[in-house]
């Protein structure tokens, strides 16, 4: 009899272990780590009135002048994964998301996009922006202006969102690196004008390219000078490079 509750307590101990063992299995199972391979697209230059360059040296040239080749990929495929910022993902169930130590919740998913939401919002800063800066919040298609249309005039909550791109199964991080110039010539009190550029740059921002924002490049915007208000075409110049990193399970 002593021999049968020895065995008895052996046994149950060991399923209760093997138990335990399958929670710690099943509670990382949905967990995720940015892997280390960035897949990078080629870089594509937007100007005025819907002109698409896709000439790789024009390009190069462009984001060499501005200064920011190291932050492109060219003749390459991929990217260095330390230039992004990755997080961890980890899905508890099928709504909530913790993305690092930011509670989140799935709020779209299709077969090709999951969205996901912080659960705090914050209030975006109201105030002007240079047109460049204007241009390049619009580059984001789930940022702040999808939500809050009065982002530039009156405070709004935002619930900062991160996408998550599904291929064949896998989740991958999209990102965005993208440089907008804006140029316009503005007049002056000697009848020659002034080339005045201002520009504006993103490295690696966690997005997913807004393409529709391209027909905003080459608008009129006002200008006063000494109590008179001129009409100035802008010249725009955007360069986009859309680029993934896979996430692995950990």
């Amino acid at each position: 009899m002593k021999k049968i509750l020895i065995t008895l307590v052996t046994c149950t101990c060991i399923y209760s272990c093997s138990k335990n063992d399958d929670s710690i299995t099943d509670s990382n199972k949905n967990a995720y780590k940015a892997g280390n391979v960035v897949t990078a697209g080629e870089p594509v230059m937007y100007t005025n009135n819907g002109v698409t360059i896709h000439d790789q040296a024009i390009i190069k040239d462009y984001v060499t002048r501005r200064g920011f080749l190291s932050d492109y990929v060219f003749n390459k495929p991929t990217a260095d994964a330390s230039m992004f910022t990755a997080y961890t993902l980890d899905f508890p169930d099928t709504r909530n998301v913790l993305i690092g130590n930011t509670k989140a919740e799935i709020v779209d998913k299709t077969d090709t996009l999951m969205l996901i939401a912080a659960l705090d919002g914050a209030v975006t800063p109201a105030g002007e922006k240079s047109w460049s800066d204007s241009l390049m919040d619009m580059v984001n298609k789930n940022g702040p202006l999808a939500e809050c249309p009065s982002y530039y005039t009156h405070p709004c909550s935002y619930r900062k969102k991160y996408p998550l791109l599904i291929v064949d199964g896998s989740y991958y991080i999209p990102y965005v690196v993208a440089t907008i110039s804006t140029n316009v010539m503005i007049p002056t009190q000697f009848g020659v004008p002034m080339d005045y550029t201002v520009f504006t740059h993103k490295k690696g921002e966690t997005m997913i390219f807004n393409k529709s924002m391209v027909s905003k490049l080459g608008r009129t915007l006002p200008y006063i000078s000494n109590n008179l208000t001129y009409l100035l075409q802008s010249n725009d110049t955007l360069v986009v490079q859309t680029l993934r990193q896979q996430m692995v399970k950990q």
